[in-house]
C-alpha cells in the first residue's frame, strides 16, 4: 500500500457513497494492495435522475486506466438501483477479487461509477492485484466488517445539500479493507468477582479475562484513518486477519473492538501519510467459574 501517481478524480455528484472504508472518489491518490481472498465493497445513494447503477472496473497498461470490465456477477455481487428493500435510491457492489484475479490477472485496478465518461466518473483508489501468495502477504493485516446502524457523513457542512446521517439500519453492508501493518497483543485485563452469601460462605467464583492488542497500521493517510476509526471499528461486528509471517498466533478473522484509545503519527518527509497505532480488544471475554 504506497502513494502513487494518477489521473484527476470526478467530483460530479449523481452519486454519493453511503459509507465505505475506500472512500469513492478518492480525495488523493493512495495505492492499496488487494489479494484473490480479499473482497473491497462501495454502497451509494444516486440521485433521482439514475435507474441503473453503472459499475465498471478499470485497469492500469503502465501510463492511463483502460476499462476491462462493466462489473456483473462475473466479477462480484452487483446491487442495483431499486433492488435493496426499504432503500429505493441506493446500490451498491461488492467486488471478489478472486474473480477478478481469475478473469483479468494480476496488476492496477480501479472501481468506477461511470457517468458519461472517465473524467467525469468516480473513481475509488488504485488497487494492486497480487498473486495470493503468503511472502506477498507479509506485512498486511486485514480488516472484515459487518454494519447496521446510521453514520454521520464525512463530508457534510453546512454549506452542502450533503444528507448529514446516512441510514443502514436496514442493511447487513459487508466491508474489507486491507492495510499494510501488524497486530501485537500486549496486556490480559483480568476481572474477579467472588460470590460471599448472608451466612459467610463463599461458595462461586468467577474469572473474566480480555485480551488487548495494538495495531500497527505502517502507512495510511489521513481519509483511510478517518474512515477505519470513525466507521469501520464502530460496525456491529469487526474481525481482523493478521497475515504477517513473524505473528505471535494465528489471527484470522479475531472478533475485536476498539478501546477508545488510538494515535496517529505523521511521516517527516511526507506530511500526507500517517502511521496510526489503535488499541483493541477482544468482543468476547474468556469467563470460568469454580464451585467450592
Amino acid at each position: 500500500m504506497r502513494p502513487t501517481s494518477c489521473v484527476e478524480f470526478g467530483t460530479d455528484t449523481f452519486a454519493e457513497q453511503i459509507i465505505g472504508l475506500v472512500p469513492v472518489p478518492a480525495i488523493d491518490c493512495f495505492q492499496l494492495q488487494v489479494f484473490p481472498t480479499d473482497f473491497n465493497s462501495f454502497l451509494f445513494r444516486f440521485s433521482q435522475n439514475v435507474i441503473n447503477a453503472d459499475f465498471r472496473l478499470f485497469k492500469s497498461d503502465g501510463s492511463i486506466y483502460n476499462q476491462v470490465s462493466i462489473l456483473s456477477s462475473a466479477e462480484g455481487e452487483k446491487f442495483n438501483v431499486g433492488t435493496i428493500l426499504e432503500y429505493p435510491r441506493y446500490a451498491g457492489y461488492i467486488l471478489d477479487w478472486e474473480k477478478v484475479y481469475n478473469l483479468y490477472g494480476t496488476g492496477d485496478y480501479q472501481f468506477v461509477i461511470f457517468n458519461v465518461n472517465y473524467a467525469q466518473s468516480l473513481k475509488s483508489y488504485p488497487f494492486t492485484l497480487e498473486h495470493d501468495d503468503i511472502d506477498l502477504k507479509n506485512g498486511t493485516v486485514q480488516i472484515d466488517m459487518s454494519c447496521t446502524g446510521t453514520y454521520d457523513n464525512f463530508n457534510y457542512t453546512l454549506d452542502n445539500d450533503q444528507i448529514r446521517t446516512y441510514d443502514v439500519q436496514n442493511i447487513d453492508w459487508k466491508d474489507s479493507c486491507r492495510y499494510e501493518g501488524r497486530l501485537l497483543t500486549t496486556e490480559i485485563n483480568e476481572e474477579i468477582e467472588e460470590i460471599e452469601y448472608s451466612n459467610g460462605q463463599k461458595e462461586n467464583y468467577f474469572g473474566a479475562n480480555v485480551q488487548f492488542y495494538d495495531l500497527i497500521i505502517f502507512q495510511s493517510n489521513f481519509e483511510l484513518y478517518k474512515r477505519l476509526i470513525n466507521y469501520g471499528l464502530n460496525a456491529n461486528s469487526v474481525k481482523l486477519t493478521s497475515d504477517n509471517l513473524d505473528k505471535e498466533h494465528v489471527f484470522t478473522k479475531l472478533n475485536v473492538m476498539k478501546t477508545g484509545k488510538y494515535e496517529a503519527t505523521k511521516f517527516v518527509n511526507n506530511r500526507n501519510l500517517y502511521q496510526i497505532a489503535i488499541e483493541l480488544k477482544d468482543q468476547f471475554t474468556n469467563q470460568h467459574k469454580f464451585c467450592k
